[in-house]
């Protein structure tokens, strides 16, 4: 078993990246990459994520990791190799990478104060309780009648039950306050989008992607099409086959405040497995989405730039939506570009990646002329307008190569 590892602290340390830890006997059946541990740095215990097992043993007294926080590595391995790609390429630490998606403190879920039923009456003595205090009858028979003999406390102020009557029940042996997780506030159902025919453009785009996710095929395309040509449609329909292939599906889109129709969109489509991360969230409302995510409740993410390092189960696909957006590169902290992050992800994870645009950024087009990229084109508005260039002529896909970031520092929009 491995005796050393190399660990990232939460928060980094500036200047620095990487530190190493022996790992005590206890735990080297525990300690595995992408896990939270406990370690000693300077006069302080911190957190932090493994990166991984080193047999290189750095000068001075090496310390020992302290204990593992999480049974299971909060940093999948590949999301892991995805961060180590990140360093290496816009020439920043590991660790500053790792900070960016692994907070140093995870919000507990929501909880709220519950009552437990803990002794259920006989009829008779449910009857005298009646008579003797009608109020903490009533309050009886609804956590009677309540699922799994729990009810929160709200919701027995809701019927009406005033809070004298509730600790009755706990006072007499009844019923125990306890703490429970506080279920999710579902947004209202968005009504479901009239579904229409595809163009004969539509449908070749729509099957070549298809095709790759079908195959776990690593390639990227340029979904080019003039505005009103469809390219959502497209998409949302290859999602269709992601989701019922077993696959999860990334949507990423330059900033939630700006594409309230898209998300709408994809709610009436997906329902209650979508999951929509933007900076307006909370960290306990981010994480409870994580959670969601993690556990595959959601299944379709829509989402800006911080949702292409999510820890996805079993990812299928992922758009890259107005893929030109200059709104997509993050110009602090850890500087990337989302657009050449999700090709890599893809790359990595052997996963179409889809940029829709109808103005291809510079790089982009360069990548579709070296074959990287295979272009899928919409030259038509949807309902028969014949976009400027005038073309009509739907072009799918002709290469199969990974795509690859084509230089350090990307430009805006084409």
């Amino acid at each position: 078993m491995h005796g050393l590892v190399e660990i990232a602290p939460l928060p980094a340390v500036p200047l620095r990246d990487l530190f190493t830890y022996r790992v005590p006997g206890a735990l080297r059946d525990r300690v595995r990459p992408g896990m939270r541990v406990r370690i000693p740095l300077g006069r302080q215990t911190r957190l932090g994520v493994v990166a991984g097992f080193t047999e290189a043993v750095p000068d001075g007294d090496l310390r020992s990791v302290i204990d593992c926080v999480d049974p299971e590595p909060l940093v999948p391995a590949d999301l892991l190799e995805l961060c180590r790609w990140t360093a290496r390429y816009y020439l920043v630490s590991l660790a500053d990478v790792i900070g960016t998606i692994v907070p140093s403190r995870l919000p507990e879920p929501a909880a709220e104060r519950v009552l437990v039923l803990t002794r259920r009456l006989a009829r008779e003595d449910e009857d005298a309780l009646a008579r003797r205090a009608p109020a903490r009858a009533r309050a009886y028979r609804l956590l009677a009648a309540a699922e799994g003999g729990q009810l929160a406390l709200r919701e027995f102020r809701a019927a009406g039950v005033e809070q004298g009557a509730v600790s009755g029940l706990v006072r007499s042996g009844l019923a125990e306050p306890r703490r429970a997780p506080r279920p999710r506030a579902i947004p209202p159902a968005e009504p479901a989008p009239t579904r229409v025919g595809l163009t004969g453009a539509q449908r070749v785009a729509a099957d070549a992607i298809v095709a790759a996710v079908r195959d776990g095929a690593a390639r990227s395309f340029l979904l080019h099409g003039v505005t009103g040509s469809g390219k959502t449609e497209v998409f949302l329909t290859a999602a269709d086959d992601t989701l019922a292939a077993g696959g999860d599906v990334l949507v990423l889109v330059p900033e939630i405040a700006l594409t309230h129709q898209l998300v709408a969109r994809v709610r009436g489509r997906f329902g209650d497995l979508v999951a929509v991360l933007h900076s307006g969230l909370g960290p306990r409302e981010r994480w409870t989405e994580w959670r969601r995510i993690r556990g595959r409740e959601a299944r379709v993410v829509v989402g800006a730039r911080s949702a292409l390092f999510l820890p996805y189960a079993d990812l299928g696909l992922i758009v890259v939506d107005e893929a030109h957006e200059a709104s997509f590169k993050q110009e602090d902290g850890v500087m990337y570009h989302a657009r050449d992050v999700a090709v890599m992800r893809g790359s990595f994870e052997r996963v179409p990646v889809v940029l829709a645009s109808a103005t291809p950024a510079i790089e982009t087009r360069a990548q579709v002329a070296a074959g990287r990229y295979a272009e899928l084109r919409l030259p038509d508005r949807h309902g028969g307008a014949t976009s400027a260039s005038g073309s009509r002529a739907a072009r799918p896909a002709s290469s199969s190569g990974r795509g690859r970031p084509s230089s350090r520092r990307s430009a805006g929009s084409g």
